[in-house]
């Protein structure tokens, strides 16, 4: 009962692998950053994974300036039910530890937020479909009274479909909604269309591209280009 890995939304299921992504990112005051982003994941059992995050981004804040630096590290700690997997249902839980392994000098991260993230998930496979849900509260700690980071509910929604054992297609719509009410600014919309590309299907190898957009008014993007590479050990 394993969900296949989508672009953007971290997989429902518990997985063995290693994962190179690349973004290129337009913000919305039209500079650009480039984000190379490290996933190692590892599930001794199925019901359970460990996963680390590790982000490097670059940003081009003039035309002859570059700054560097490490973001936000992330570790999660992920957990599946398979009670309804006669079902094709695939439930799950977990939480996620952000780090401030950032640098707000730089622009990039930031350098003494810790952030506990609950989260819940859920997918169901139907013929060659599969779609999943994923939930996310993020909860910052160690705040300082300049820093405008609150509390936030994410929402992601993915619909994939298998179009043979090599090629697979998705759309992905992501929504971040401020729960605290001395935010300043607005809720996120976004959404991803993207395709994935096994070589060879008897090979754990898989390529993704992909372009994430805003949908409505978005503080963070204009837009993303993705592109990444996936190694899934055997279970």
């Amino acid at each position: 009962m394993e969900f296949s890995h989508p672009l953007i939304t971290e997989s429902i299921s518990p997985d063995t692998k290693i994962r190179l992504t690349f973004l290129n990112t337009k913000g919305t005051d039209n500079k650009i950053a480039q984000t190379y982003d490290l996933e190692l994941e590892y599930s001794p059992v199925p019901v359970f994974s460990i996963h680390l995050d590790v982000p490097y981004e670059v940003i081009h804040p003039s035309e002859n300036l570059l700054i560097s630096n490490f973001n936000e590290i992330e570790v999660d700690l992920k957990f599946a039910n398979f009670a309804f997997a006669s079902h094709n249902v695939l439930m799950g839980y977990g939480i996620s530890f952000g780090l401030p392994t950032g640098n707000q000098a730089k622009g990039i991260g930031n350098n003494h937020v810790w952030d506990i993230n609950p989260f819940f998930n859920g997918g169901i496979k139907w013929k060659n479909w599969e779609w999943t849900a994923f939930f996310i509260l993020g909860i910052p700690f160690n705040k300082s009274s300049t820093d405008n980071k609150q509390t936030a509910l994410e929402c992601r929604l993915t619909a994939l479909y298998h179009f043979n054992n090599q090629w697979e297609g998705l759309i992905e719509a992501g929504n971040a909604t401020q729960l605290s009410r001395f935010y300043k600014g607005d809720n996120s919309y976004d959404l991803t269309e993207g395709i994935k590309f096994k070589p060879n299907p008897d090979k754990p190898w898989i390529l993704g591209l992909g372009i994430r957009h805003p949908v409505f008014k978005n503080d963070e993007i204009k837009l993303q280009g993705i592109i990444t590479v996936f190694y899934h050990f055997k279970d």
